[in-house]
Formats: structure tokens, sequence, C-alpha cells
């Protein structure tokens, strides 16, 4: 019988300080939606002068992506969809937000309050306030 494998210690490190800001306003805001019966919800639930840094005049891309994975990965959100022929389906609506395009975007549900409210009294303390700036901002800075 060979040895037991070694665990491994995780730690998620949240990539800067937008990611983790991006990750508090959609715990908030689907706590807010959840307090009014609405369970499931798409990263649209997050303003746009809440989205980070803006580029080109609009907020960057790319963030809402990675904090979904990150917060599926820690368990406090899950997907939303069905299990046909053991094969998940993910229940996609197209985006309400203006600069979206009207993409598909998924559809997600709290695992629990206590768990988004414990992630949110571990990290919103430890953020710096938003700077909204823009691209030249940075550029002359």
């Amino acid at each position: 019988m060979s040895a037991p494998a070694t665990a491994i210690m995780q730690e998620v490190i949240w990539k800067n300080d937008e990611v983790m800001s991006f990750a508090c306003s959609l715990v908030r805001h689907a706590l807010e939606k959840l307090s009014v019966g609405v369970t499931h919800f798409t990263t649209d639930i997050v303003p746009d002068a809440e989205r980070g840094p803006m580029i080109g005049g609009k907020p960057g891309n790319g963030i809402a992506g990675s904090v979904i994975t990150m917060l599926q990965n820690a368990g406090i959100v899950l997907p939303v969809g069905v299990i046909q022929d053991k094969i998940f389906y993910a229940h996609r609506v197209r985006s309400e937000r203006p600069g979206a395009k009207s993409r598909y975007l998924g559809m997600y549900k709290l695992t629990s309050r206590q768990l988004a409210e414990e992630f949110l009294s571990r990290c919103e303390p430890h953020l710096p306030p938003i700077k909204n700036e823009t691209q030249p901002d940075l550029v002359t800075a």
C-alpha cells in the first residue's frame, strides 16, 4: 500500500485591487437582490462605476469572468442551469448593459447568505477606495 499523498495548502491570491473590488461589489449586490427574493443574477448587477478603471472611456473588460471563476472556486457562487443526460447546460441570458452589445452571460446564485456575508466581512475592510482613472490620466501620472 502506498503512502497517502501530501496535502496541499491552497490560498486564493486576488490579482489586484480592481478584481477584489469587483468581487465584493458582485457579492454585495447579489445579497441585496437576495433580500428582495431574487436568487439568480449575472455580472450585470455590478454598475459601471464599480467595474474598475476606465480604459478608452469604457470600463475594463475581463474582470467579471475572472471574478466569477474565483468565487466559484471559493464556493461562494454556483452556476445556474440544468443537467440532462449527465451534461450541465448553463442558463444564459443576454446582457442588459448598453456597452455589452447584447452578449450572453451565465446566470449564478449565491451558495448561501452566510458564506457571502462572511466573504464581505473578510474582504471589504481591506479594499482601498476605487480610483476610476482614464487611460490619459495614467499616462500623465
